[in-house]
Parts: C-alpha cells; sequence; structure tokens
C-alpha cells in the first residue's frame, strides 16, 4: 500500500507540475486518516481513490499561489482537507482550521502534532467567528455549504482577499470569480472579495 501511495503522489505532482516534496508526511498522512476514519467520518467510506480525488485537487492552490507566508483560514477542516494538505506541502504557511465537531477538531489536532505542523485549531461554528473580526490573506474551504449568512461572515468578519472554494464545477457563487481550476471531479474557484 505504501509503495502505491507514494507512486500516485509522485505521479499526481508529475500531472500537476509541482516539486514532489514531503511525499512521506503526506503518506503518514494518509495512512493516519483512513485509520481514522474507521471511527470518525472524516471522508466517504466510498472514497477509493484519496491522492487523485482528495490530496491532488488540494495542490492546485500551488498553481496561482506561490507565497511562501500566506495567513490561511480554512472553514470546516474535519479531516484536513485542504488545510493540512497545503501545510505539509509549504510549512512556512499560516494555517488557522475551523470546525465545530470536536471528534475532527481532536483528529486535526492530533495530525498535526504527529506530523509537527505549526497550525492553530478552533472548535467552534462559524457563528463564534462573527464575534471577532479576524485577517487572513485567503480563506479555503471544502465540502462546505456556502450561504448567504457564511458568506456574509467571510466578507464581513473574517475580512480575507480570496476565497478558495473546492467543490464541484457545476456550483457557482454570487462573486467576482478570479479563476477556476480543475482536476478530476474537483474544481478549485477563487473568488476575489475586495
Amino acid at each position: 500500500m505504501t509503495k502505491d501511495i507514494k507512486a500516485q503522489l509522485n505521479k499526481s505532482f508529475d500531472e500537476l507540475n509541482l516539486q514532489a516534496k514531503n511525499v512521506e508526511y503526506f503518506e503518514e498522512y494518509i495512512k493516519i486518516l483512513l485509520l481514522w476514519n474507521k471511527k470518525i467520518n472524516l471522508i466517504s467510506k466510498k472514497e477509493e481513490n484519496i491522492v487523485q480525488n482528495l490530496i491532488a485537487p488540494s495542490l492546485l492552490f500551488f498553481k496561482h499561489f506561490t507565497l511562501d507566508n500566506y495567513n490561511i483560514i480554512d472553514l470546516g477542516s474535519g479531516s484536513g482537507i485542504p488545510a493540512v494538505v497545503l501545510k505539509i506541502y509549504k510549512p512556512s504557511l499560516n494555517i488557522t482550521m475551523v470546525d465545530a465537531n470536536y471528534k475532527k477538531t481532536t483528529f486535526l489536532q492530533y495530525i498535526c502534532r504527529k506530523l509537527n505542523l505549526d497550525c492553530k485549531i478552533i472548535n467552534n461554528t462559524f457563528e463564534a467567528i462573527n464575534k471577532n473580526i479576524m485577517q487572513y490573506n485567503i480563506t479555503t474551504t471544502r465540502g462546505v455549504n456556502i450561504d448567504t449568512k457564511l458568506l456574509g461572515i467571510i466578507k464581513q468578519n473574517i475580512q480575507s482577499r480570496w476565497l478558495v472554494y473546492f467543490t464541484s464545477p457545476n456550483i457557482h457563487l454570487p462573486l467576482n470569480i478570479q479563476k477556476e481550476l480543475r482536476l478530476s471531479l474537483t474544481a478549485m474557484k477563487i473568488y476575489n472579495l475586495l
């Protein structure tokens, strides 16, 4: 299994034209993710290709954002996709993960500790973010339904310049889209919030 994951990772890096790095961390992350997924619902039990369908689409981020020191907040972090993936690939990123589910934030704390990833993890609802104005360069999210209320929180209280939304290609937000990249069945949509 390990050789297979490593081969899949290297193939994905080649396909994305990104330098393959921290492959061992990605392998460990996937191994732990699958182990924890037996107890708590982090990803679909039917997911057959984690690298191609979850890891590689998250790495699309680096096809557009190239600086080392972005401040990123990830909403609905759950399994750590894309936040943990981004941090593994570029450890210099400043990442905050938010999830309301205690078991999922426990997983995030464990994986960050195990892989020595310095991330801030908040176990709270998006509405709680509403009480604190935070400034980030980028807000990321995957698998979260962005309704009018959440969009308001993102625009007013998080105050980030971009929203990077990992979703299906047919979902669109009423925002100014700057760029859309696709891989497999996932689209990474970059919205300009300014």
